[in-house]
């Protein structure tokens, strides 16, 4: 009931015996129905312990979601070995978003020496995946620095349109 109708309220009150869940998918289910809360400032750090739980307990989408969380440094303090780290464990596990994550990430150095052919490759493999922001990445990577950036930004615009068409709340950092 919850979940359905999207009260973090009631969520909240069954944290606690929500919290023994190795349920993956449930766990996520929790962290990204309390990442739509925003008056609670403390509700960011509780979101990224319900990703990491998800995580640890099998949901490839919170392994993505995690990089993301480590990438940006919210909930936790930004670490991009962490994020590059995920990014590579969901890519390896066949996420088409964690590849095209893991390509971009190898093509701008974010962690390691920036590395095009390993970049292409996850990016390729993405595209193969149907993940179209792999396709606008890697034509724009050919074009430059400037379309590379438009490219990011679409990308990104075109993911929030996907979060709103599936009822969730965009959050800009």
């Amino acid at each position: 009931m919850c979940f359905r109708d999207g009260d973090t309220n009631c969520v909240s009150k069954w944290l606690p015996q929500l919290a023994k869940t190795t349920d993956g998918d449930l766990a996520y289910r929790i962290a990204t129905l309390l990442s739509t809360d925003k008056g609670n400032p403390q509700r960011a750090r509780s979101v990224f312990e319900w990703t990491q739980r998800a995580a640890t307990n099998g949901s490839l989408d919170a392994v993505v979601a995690l990089g993301d969380m480590y990438m940006s440094g919210t909930g936790t303090e930004a670490d991009p070995a962490k994020s590059y780290l995920n990014f590579y464990r969901a890519a390896n596990r066949g996420s088409p978003r964690g590849m095209y994550q893991l390509g971009v990430a190898s093509c701008q150095g974010a962690v390691v020496p920036p590395n095009e052919s390993h970049g292409f490759k996850w990016l390729r493999k993405a595209s193969t995946e149907g993940y179209v922001a792999a396709d606008r990445y890697m034509s724009a990577y050919k074009e430059g620095k400037e379309a590379r950036l438009r490219a990011e930004r679409e990308n990104m615009e075109a993911y929030e349109r996907e979060l709103v068409r599936h009822g969730k709340e965009v959050e800009r950092i």
